[in-house]
Order: C-alpha cells, then structure tokens, then sequence
C-alpha cells in the first residue's frame, strides 16, 4: 500500500515538474524581451532614483512585453501582455522586488483597465488585456510606504 501511494505521488510530482517546464515566462529584462522578439514598447520615467522607507530605489528600465504561449514552441502569447519595471536597491543591490517596502500599490492607468499588479518572474509586473496594447501611454503607480508616505512614478511612453 505505501509503494503503490509513493509511486503514485512520485507520478504526480513527475508531471507537474513536466508541465512547469513547459510553461513560458515573461523576460527578465527589456533586452531579453528585445533579443526575443517580444517587445512591445519602452518607457521613460520621471524619476530615477526615489527614497522608500528610508532606502534608496532606482528605477533601472520599463517596458512592455509580451510572452511565449509554451518553452518547445516559440509562438507569442498575444491575447495579453505585460508592463514590467525593474528596480535597484541602492544600499544591497538587489533587483528583485520586495512588496515589503509598501503596503500596497495604487494604479492609475490613463485611458486603460489592468487585469492585476504583482510580482511576476521576479519583476513588477501589471497584466493587460492585449486591446490595450496602443492606449498604454501614462501609467501611475502610488507606492503606499509602510510609514504612510505616498512616493508616485509616472511612466510614459516613447
């Protein structure tokens, strides 16, 4: 009975390794999403370099991508896209995103609905419908530190 329960887990472990590995990713970085194809647009931002909770970010790059559907095929994913920014703690730098800097982002998205905020890939990512992809001008994020400042980002458009 305990064999046939190990081998059974082991089956199912197996396959959902299997299908992780199928699965796409969005781009680490703006380059990446270059290199493959998938980029959509860059932005620029106001401001470079900003003080959350008494640390010191800079805003390295911002764009939009796409992804690919699967790892096997190389067919894009167009049905939605993704605006990504990628930060650097100054003092550790470190890029990959701490969501305890905030205790929650607001999002004015001028002109378009986002389908959710988070950390995706290891990157701040917000997901849109892709009949958004030519309205995505100016987007504004409103970092709600935790000592309840507002620091805001402002993203346009090249």
């Amino acid at each position: 009975m305990i064999n046939k329960l190990k081998r059974t887990l082991l089956i199912i472990i197996s396959l959902l390794f299997i299908n992780c590995n199928e699965n796409s990713f969005y781009p680490e970085t703006r380059e990446e999403s270059l290199n493959q194809g998938l980029l959509i647009n860059d932005y620029k931002f106001e401001k470079k370099i900003t003080l959350l909770n008494n640390e010191k970010f800079k805003i390295i790059e911002a764009w939009t991508t796409y992804k690919f559907k699967n790892n096997k095929k190389k067919e894009i994913l167009n049905s939605f896209f993704a605006f990504r920014f990628r930060m650097i703690n100054l003092k550790t730098l470190d890029t990959i995103p701490d969501f305890n800097i905030v205790k929650y982002i607001k999002i004015d998205t001028i002109g378009s609905k986002f389908g959710g905020l988070g950390v995706v890939d290891s990157q701040f990512t917000i997901l849109y419908d892709s009949s958004y992809k030519n309205k995505l001008d100016t987007l504004k994020l409103d970092f709600i530190t935790n000592n309840g400042k507002t620091v805001s980002f402002q993203f346009f458009k090249k």
